[in-house]
């Protein structure tokens, strides 16, 4: 039961952190080509 805690924030973590990763590399991407 503690464990499953422990995967379920891990996963939000990761998730959120990979969303965050995608913006960036989206905005990074995506500038230089409007300009």
């Amino acid at each position: 039961m503690l464990t499953g805690t422990i995967r379920n924030q891990v996963d939000q973590i990761w998730n959120a952190f990979w969303s965050v990763e995608m913006l960036n590399h989206k905005m990074h991407f995506e500038v230089p080509l409007d300009l």
